[in-house]
Parts: structure tokens; C-alpha cells; sequence
């Protein structure tokens, strides 16, 4: 396996390694690789492809965030990442020597919440804090029909179970809240 810098030829071997990672959480499209293959917050020497047999089997991006010295680690994405750890690691490993090579003042790691990536950033001593909130309205139709034998029921959310729907949202998200 090896771990080397990205090319532009890389553009389709990045998105399908990210679509796969993440399945349905986060697809992306040809036009949003591309746009998030530009500059002025990506530079090639600082995004990562991991092949084994001339085959890309994981990535890794670092990108400059809007503040000068502040870079974020994004788009880890390893095909079947439970069994090969070390290709999750070596990735990690070289988004973060490049990250210290450019001497920045703050380094994040930011990824959905999926297995085994939170675990592969906190043995690198990344603490895991969850600041996105994303809320899809109308997400499916209430069903019209009832049914008595029902072990979940669905009822539209009044005004009035707000403060208690909040509350359980948050305690779901526990432990990555902060």
C-alpha cells in the first residue's frame, strides 16, 4: 500500500471512495468534487490517496479554513475501513504531517458519524464534538391510517411537546454532544 498526493485524474476515485464510505449520509455529485477540488481552500499536496495494486482504496483531504493558520481534515473515506485499519491510520497520519508542515495554529478532523472513523480520529487525540445540526422538514407522510398492534406511533409534533422533543433529541446524540 501506498500513500501519495492527489491528481487530477483522482476526481472520480474520490467520489466514488466518499459515496461508498458514507452511503447515503453524504453523496456527492461530479460538480460539488469539483468545487471542492478548487482553490483557494484546496491544494493538491495536502489531499492524500491510498492505493494498494494501482487501485485507490482510501483518501484524505486537508483543507485551509478562512482564517489564516486553521486547516480541517475532511472526506476520510477508506474502502472497507472495519478491515483495514491501517490504511485508515497511514491516512490519517499524513493529513496530519502535512497539517504540521504547514506550522497551523488549529487542526480539526471533521466526519460524519460513522464506525470506525470517530474511532481512528480519537486514537490520534481527537475529541469527538458534534456542532452540525441538520434538520430535513417533511422528511416522510404521516401515515393516514392507525393501526392497534403498533409497537411505534407517529404523531405530528405540536407546539406544546417542543421543549420535551428538543431535550430527547439532544440526549440522543450523547456522548458526541458537547
Amino acid at each position: 500500500m501506498i500513500v501519495r498526493t492527489f491528481r487530477h485524474v483522482d476526481e472520480q476515485s474520490f467520489l466514488e471512495l466518499v459515496n461508498a464510505a458514507y452511503r447515503n449520509l453524504e453523496t456527492l455529485t461530479a460538480e460539488r468534487v469539483k468545487a471542492l477540488l478548487a482553490p483557494p481552500y484546496f491544494h493538491p499536496e495536502g489531499f492524500f490517496i491510498a492505493e494498494e495494486k494501482s487501485a485507490a482504496v482510501g483518501c484524505v483531504g486537508v483543507f485551509d479554513l478562512p482564517d489564516k493558520g486553521y486547516l480541517e481534515i475532511r472526506y476520510l473515506a477508506v474502502k472497507d475501513a472495519f478491515s483495514n485499519r491501517p490504511i485508515v491510520n497511514s491516512l490519517i497520519e499524513a493529513a496530519l504531517d502535512h497539517a504540521n508542515s504547514k506550522k497551523c495554529a488549529v487542526v480539526k478532523a471533521v466526519i460524519l458519524t460513522i464506525q470506525p472513523y470517530i474511532d481512528a480520529y480519537r486514537r490520534f487525540g481527537f475529541k469527538p464534538i458534534r456542532r452540525i445540526l441538520r434538520i430535513a422538514w417533511d422528511p416522510i407522510k404521516i401515515p393516514e391510517e392507525k393501526h392497534e398492534n403498533r409497537k411505534v406511533a407517529l404523531v405530528e409534533l405540536s407546539e406544546d411537546d417542543m421543549d420535551e422533543a428538543s431535550h430527547v433529541f439532544v440526549e440522543g446524540l450523547q456522548p458526541y454532544w458537547d
